[in-house]
């Protein structure tokens, strides 16, 4: 059972002192307003995945700082190496970097040899890290992979934020919580929406991602963009609604996935 709801109803209740006959009365109150409350096992996964996802941003971020680092002392090492590494993305081109700092014998050469040496290591977690989401997700059993445009990582970013969906009254309200409501900004005969850019950013650059994705290589998406940009909406105009689009569709897969599973239990 979520914390805050006990929380809510002790002080509900007045200004009780938190004791296990205080709280045995929350909760039995609680279980009976509510009616069905997640299973410890689904809240256990959500937990996880919420764990697991907040870990990979930190890699992905120490990941980036090393390959910054690693770029500006290539370019006082090596002027011009851009030519031979155009990225530090893949394995061949991190190999490729070191091999051009083999045997230098400056401070700074020996500085950026960690440093690779450590970017190494962050890729081997970043790998491990993509394989435990996997199992994870595997144990949510969301469908959310099966939508165009959503693999392991993003399904996981957007189970991991949204926990119970259950508990999110309707599309509209997942919609504000993802930042994907179109806020009014009409003035006079003027009528117009203006970027949302509240809500949970996550969830909001999941939906992002997935856009892009479905724009790229999905029939009817492009062809929702195409009809967008026919009524005079801007392409980033088209891609906001085609989000929005998308929150309705990822809450009403993630709905039948929690009505399933209800029935399952």
């Amino acid at each position: 059972m979520p914390p805050t709801l006990t929380f809510r109803e002790r002080r509900r209740n007045g200004p009780h002192s938190k004791s296990d006959p205080v709280d045995a009365v929350a909760i039995a109150r609680v279980v009976v307003r509510e009616g069905t409350l997640s299973s410890p096992r689904r809240t256990a996964v959500w937990d996880d995945l919420k764990l697991l996802v907040d870990y990979r941003d930190q890699l992905v971020r120490i990941r980036t700082q090393l390959s910054n680092c690693i770029h500006r002392d290539l370019v006082v090492v090596h002027p011009g190496y851009q030519k031979h590494v155009p990225d530090l993305r893949s394995k061949k081109n991190v190999a490729q970097a070191a091999k051009l700092l083999r045997g230098g014998p400056s401070v700074r050469a020996e500085l950026t040899r960690r440093r690779i040496s450590q970017l190494r290591r962050v890729d081997q977690e970043l790998v491990a890290n993509k394989t435990e989401i996997a199992s994870t997700v595997a144990r949510s059993e969301t469908t959310l992979t099966d939508l165009p445009g959503i693999g392991v990582l993003i399904a996981a970013k957007i189970v991991a934020e949204t926990g119970d969906v259950t508990k999110i009254r309707s599309e509209s309200a997942f919609a504000m919580l993802a930042g994907t409501a179109p806020l009014q900004a009409s003035s006079g005969a003027t009528s117009r929406h203006r970027l949302n850019r509240g809500g949970n950013r996550q969830i909001n650059h999941a939906l992002h991602y997935m856009a892009l994705v479905q724009y790229r290589s999905h029939p009817a998406a492009r062809a929702y963009i195409e009809r967008k940009r026919a009524e005079g909406k801007s392409l980033k105009e088209a891609m906001r609604c085609l989000k929005r689009h998308l929150a309705k569709v990822v809450y009403r897969r993630m709905m039948a996935d929690a009505t399933r599973l209800q029935i399952a239990a």
